[in-house]
């Protein structure tokens, strides 16, 4: 491995003089001091200080890079240095103290500030010069970030004897360096044996008296690159820069790839003075980033031998032959960074494409798109040097689009197509990359974000062969090495705990590696020293500021360590004993259960030749040309068997025993590390519940994307997961464990517990800073989505209260026939909890009888259950049977929900056996259907406007009216939208009727209507598509459609009043949901119990044809008798589930009364 380096240029312009003055140097500008002839006076003990003048802008982006314009940058800077005066011979103890600009905290809801101090002592009358590194100040090295937009400086200072007195400041400086700084803007480059690299030194004097810099060379030994330095020598003025040169000639005895360090030290005035190191490489030839010429060959000759390879290939070179380069954008604004960028994301990929059709075909006619498009990128004019923004995307998109750049750009190197000119203009872009993901990444933050953007900016460096800057994106702040030690888990699991993600990083780190070997360095079967701290980003403030501040996410990760390392490879092997007989993975946090991405384990076999791997390869049924080996062995390892778990991620999975594996259920329990901004609010939850290779619920089953507020509001909040809620509110996001787990052949079980408080999910969803409104009902209309407006309305993002901590433990026992779930929940106050299961197609209740009916779960403005409506609402006294019917395939009704399963049907029937008595409620989902639309409407009585109104017309949003119609010849009512060209048709006139002078009230529906651009006119009562109208979860008898034909364009329904002697028009006015026939939505099913604490018992029983459950009965909160239908029992009994210690279940089976076995577990 290279050596570590911090603190390394990475080859961008100089952002700094060797002093720099005025702004904080000009002591006129401070508090606290008196100044007279450039001397400022401090009374002791007392405070200076100095603050930056706020600029026109604040934070704003140039291209994706920060930049603040009331601060200054700081980070390339060695510290500041002052001068002190002491009256008298006594000691001082002082603190120096700098804070940055307020900022979002990890893009939260509330701004905060770094305060970075640094404590110094003084000792003796008279003048004193101190220096403060600034890495004496208490920053961590893994955030330099911090130190970019210092806003205030200040100097606390008071005697040791607590005596009071003066001291006098003066030639406050902020310096590179504490006497000679030496800088280089380019550490690396490579060269065939026997020709020699010149770097440019830049050799500064910091300090205020002259300097004679001698220049010298510190060699380890045994080095074969010469190195010469010319001049070696100067006297240089305060202030003063003077440029030399450093000449390394690569050894024929170097191999390819391989490299040597230059240490170049500096001495002045006979003090040390520092120095600076190069990394000279011998030439590797390309291609080398994703394969070796070798590689190339073999993946070429696998397409002109192996039948899928043919395939793959074609299709690659059909594509490539069929892309038209795009030009370079010049005006349209990224949403991401309100800047121009210049491509659309997905470009770089077809560029990508267009250079493996070059290595397949070795038609230059691929190459010279690719050249184009390399060209286009880099042009100085009008390419990424003027935007600073290649992609269309955030950070994440522009991290992967230089991954490809990088990989098309080494891949058609020897193709010939490309000038000297070109190459100059593309190693210029790529160092202009380096410094914008230099300073993204540099924040302190581990994420799949930071993953994508630091591999592109290694890729890149690899590709201009500057190993300076690989070692600064592998081992700096934020690089590699951060990423991996802080976010992979002891027990391999990527801490986002999102399967896709955890795809995604693996499969990025592999990539990485792989390019890394031709470099002699071997990251893919390397250990990295794990992280013991939960925190795997940096942040100012502890874990309970950060859920108030960042959405309610804590930021950790949790669980034990039990190993002093982590690996690559464990990514791979982490996921392995989840994924079900078919290649399904069932889904965690913003995840959907699907089979394995292809490619992604095609990269894992060929860097490793797990034959496991394979077995996930070929359970996807597709193959990958770049890095698929040519024939899979025959025989790989059965995937479905056995149970597992693994405590980071917190995932408890039973599989039942049976030996045909499509036979078998498999359950999870979700317990573990949140996953940042990816992570749901579901501990305990029942995550998954799949067999016959279907499965009935996944976290993202009703998916708002991440720009939606209903992305944190609603999918990611408790309520859409299946838990038992309290107080129908959100859980808090804490620290959860597995109390049992136990296998065996009638039963497996685990049994987890958290104890949270609970609050109102964050208010609105994030507050995302590419949004330009200032207001979340600002961000409603901007979505066409109505919410109503909260009497003391929330700060946008921000939590409510938190409840009292509430204990609550789950217990599930999977048998090869059913599932049981036996809850317990205690706290201090008296709450409401509700047992939810969200589950596709209702096919009926047993054993509850209707009492009520509710528009909504909850109609309170800042809890999600407003968002569950047309509310059924039964009472219940015994056992309640629920069924539902999930279908899968062609035919199927999956529109809104994501959902993953063979064609077929899953049946489920839900028993609720414990609470005898307790409330059910079965209420409709807000699936993402589309309906949600811009919405303007007008009621006009002979032209004029009697009523209107606008509102984001969804799933919530009615508008009521009543309005008078006395001398009124003819009413028009008026209705305007903005939708999709594919949009569903919502909008109606809901009961609209005419009052008449004798108190008649005649439905509009009844009337011959002149309708003008209204699409379609459905019966009075039936929407669009012959299901009932239901506008906010209220359903209504009667309408007159209102949708109009044409976005953006006015429709019109009209009356003639003649003769009906009219005095009032009301109505109601709003969009449809759901749509059609109501049968295959998903229902929120509740059990609801109050109290200080609930138990609950749950059956389910998930089958394809008939069920074999008879009945079932609990006699106690902790026994469960379940009848089955070839007329065996089966009794099952809880031990100390309420205590959280020591807990066993038993399980003892009769036939027709007969004692047949028993299986104890726990204890």
């Amino acid at each position: 491995m290279m050596p570590l380096k911090q603190a390394v240029a990475v080859g961008c312009a100089l952002m700094f003089f060797s002093v720099a003055r005025g702004g904080v140097s000009c002591l006129e500008e401070w508090s606290g001091v008196s100044v007279k002839r450039g001397v400022a006076r401090l009374a002791v003990p007392g405070e200076a200080s100095f603050t930056y003048p706020d600029g026109e802008r604040g934070w704003h982006r140039v291209g994706l890079s920060f930049v603040h314009d009331g601060s200054a940058n700081w980070r390339d800077m060695h510290g500041i240095r002052f001068e002190v005066f002491l009256p008298a011979d006594k000691a001082l103890k002082a603190q120096a103290t700098m804070q940055n600009a307020p900022y979002k905290l990890n893009k939260g809801s509330t701004d905060v500030v770094d305060t970075l101090s640094a404590s110094f002592g003084l000792a003796g009358k008279g003048w004193h010069t101190v220096t403060l590194p600034l890495e004496s100040f208490n920053l961590p090295r893994a955030k330099p970030f911090a130190l970019e937009s210092i806003k205030s400086f200040s100097i606390k200072a008071g005697f040791a004897d607590g005596s009071e007195g003066e001291l006098k400041l003066r030639n406050l400086q902020v310096v590179k360096a504490d006497r000679i700084n030496l800088e280089s803007g380019i550490r690396s480059r490579s060269a065939k044996g026997g020709e020699t690299v010149v770097y440019e030194l830049l050799v500064s004097n910091c300090t205020d008296e002259p300097q004679a810099v001698v220049l010298s060379q510190s060699a380890k030994g045994r080095e074969v690159m010469g190195t010469t330095v010319e001049p070696s020598e100067w006297v240089l003025q305060p202030g003063e820069r003077k440029t030399c040169t450093v000449s390394v000639t690569v050894s024929g005895r170097v191999a390819s790839g391989g490299h040597e360090t230059q240490t170049i030290i500096a001495s002045a005035n006979g003090h040390p003075a520092g120095k600076i190191e190069y990394l000279t490489a011998a030439r590797l030839p390309h291609p080398y980033l994703i394969h070796t010429q070798a590689r190339w060959d073999a993946v070429r000759e696998k397409a002109k031998t192996v039948e899928w390879a043919k395939k793959e290939a074609a299709k690659i070179i059909k594509a490539s032959n069929g892309w038209n380069v795009p030009e370079v954008n010049s005006t349209k604004i990224s949403k991401a960074s309100n800047s121009i960028y210049l491509i659309q994301k997905g470009a770089v990929k077809e560029a990508w494409n267009a250079a493996i059709a070059w290595q397949l075909t070795g038609d230059k006619a691929h190459a010279e798109k690719v050249a184009l498009f390399l060209r286009r990128l880099s042009d100085p004019e009008t390419g990424y040097p003027k935007t600073l923004q290649a992609s269309s995307g955030s950070l994440v998109q522009e991290g992967v689009f230089f991954q490809h750049a990088a990989w098309a750009y080494d891949t058609i190197h020897n193709a010939a197509v490309l000038t000297g000119e070109d190459h100059a203009n593309i190693e210029q872009t790529f160092r202009l990359y380096f410094k914008v993901i230099d300073q993204s990444i540099s924040q302190g933050i581990t994420g799949n974000w930071e993953v994508a953007q630091l591999c592109g900016a290694v890729y890149c460096a690899l590709a201009i062969q500057d190993l300076a800057a690989v070692e600064r994106f592998i081992e700096g702040p934020g690089g590699f090495y951060d990423q991996v030690s802080n976010g992979i888990m002891a027990d391999g699991w990527w801490y986002e705990c999102a399967i896709g993600y955890n795809g995604w990083v693996t499969s990025e780190f592999t990539q990485l590696a792989l390019a890394l070997q031709p470099w002699g360095i071997d990251y893919l079967h390397a250990s990295f020293p794990a992280a013991y701290s939960k925190e795997y980003s940096i942040f100012p403030v502890d874990a309970a500021a950060r859920r108030q501040y960042i959405y309610g996410k804590p930021f950790q990760k949790w669980g034990p360590i039990h190993k002093p390392y982590v690996k690559i490879q464990d990514m791979w092997n982490a996921m392995l004993p989840y994924i079900d007989y078919d290649g399904v993975m069932f889904a965690n946090n913003d995840a959907v259960e699907n089979r394995f991405d292809a490619n992604y384990y095609e990269i894992a076999y060929f860097a490793y030749g797990d034959p496991k791997y394979a077995s996930v390869i070929k359970g996807s049924g597709h193959r990958d040309l770049v890095y698929g080996v040519a024939e899979l062995p025959e025989q790989t390892p059965a995937f479905g068997n056995g149970s597992a778990f693994s405590d980071n991620v917190g995932a408890a999975m039973l599989r039942s025993t049976q030996e045909e594996p499509r036979e078998r259920i498999q359950a999870v329990l979700k317990y573990g590390t949140h996953g940042g901004y990816h992570g749901h609010f579901d501990r305990t939850a029942l995550n998954s519940l799949m067999r016959y290779g279907r499965s009935f619920y996944n976290p993202e089953h009703v998916w708002y994307s991440y720009p939606n507020f209903m992305y944190a509001y609603f999918v990611q909040s408790s309520l859409p997961h299946n838990m038992v809620v309290v107080d129908m509110k959100q859980q808090e996001a804490v620290e959860s464990h597995k109390l049992l787990f136990s296998t065996n052949e009638l039963m497996q079980v685990t049994a987890v517990e958290t104890l949270a408080r609970w609050s109102s999910p964050p208010y609105g969803g994030i507050n995302y800073p590419w949004f330009t409104g200032d207001t979340f009902q600002e961000k409603c209309w901007d979505e066409g989505r109505h919410m109503p407006v909260p009497e003391n309305e929330p700060k946008w993002g921000v939590l409510g209260s938190f409840t009292d901590r509430v204990t609550q433990r789950r217990l599930m026992a999977v048998t090869d026939d059913y599932v049981v779930l036996a809850d317990y929940l205690e706290a201090p106050e008296e709450h409401t909890f509700d047992c939810l299961f969200n589950i596709k197609g209702f096919q009926g209740i047993e054993g509850a009888r209707p009492v009520r009916h509710t528009e909504q779960m909850n109609p309170d403005p800042v809890l999600a259950a407003q968002l569950i409506t047309d509310c059924n609402w039964y009472s219940a006294d015994g056992t309640t049977k629920v069924s539902f019917e999930t279908q899968y395939g062609k035919g199927a009704d999956n529109a809104g929900t994501r959902i993953h399963g063979a064609d077929g049907v899953l049946k489920m029937d839900v028993y609720s056996a414990w609470p005898r008595e307790r409330e059910v409620m079965i209420g409709t989902l807000p699936e993402a259907h589309g309906v949600n639309r811009k919405f303007w409407y007008a009621v006009k009585g002979d032209g004029k406007t009697l009523a209107d109104g606008k509102f984001g017309a969804w799933i919530l949003g009615r508008d009521e009216i009543d309005v008078s119609l006395e001398g009124i010849k003819t009413l028009t009512l008026t209705t305007k939208a903005e939708f999709k060209p594919d949009a569903p048709k919502t909008l109606f006139w809901a009961n609209p009727v005419i009052v008449t002078a004798d108190g008649k009230e005649l439905n509009l529906s009844d009337f011959k209507l002149a309708f003008s651009q209204i699409d379609d006119q459905p019966e009075s009562g039936s929407d669009y598509y012959g299901g009932p109208i239901k506008i906010a979860g209220r359903l209504f008898e009667a309408s007159v459609p209102a949708n109009p034909l044409q976005s953006g364009e006015e429709g019109t329904v009209t009356l003639d009043l003649t003769g009906l002697n009219a005095v009032r028009f009301t109505a109601h006015v709003g969009g449809d949901y759901p749509l059609g026939d109501e049968t295959w939505r998903r229902k929120s099913l509740s059990f609801r119990t109050d109290g200080k604490q609930a138990r609950y018992l749950t059956v389910i029983e998930p089958f394809e044809k008939d069920g074999v459950i008879a009945s079932v009965e609990a006699a106690s909160a902790n026994e469960v008798d379940v009848k089955l239908k070839d007329g065996r029992t089966q009794k099952i009994s809880i031990q100390n589930l309420e205590k959280g210690k020591e807990i066993s279940v038993t399980i003892r089976e009769f036939k027709n009364g007969t004692f047949i076995r028993e299986e104890g577990h726990g204890k």
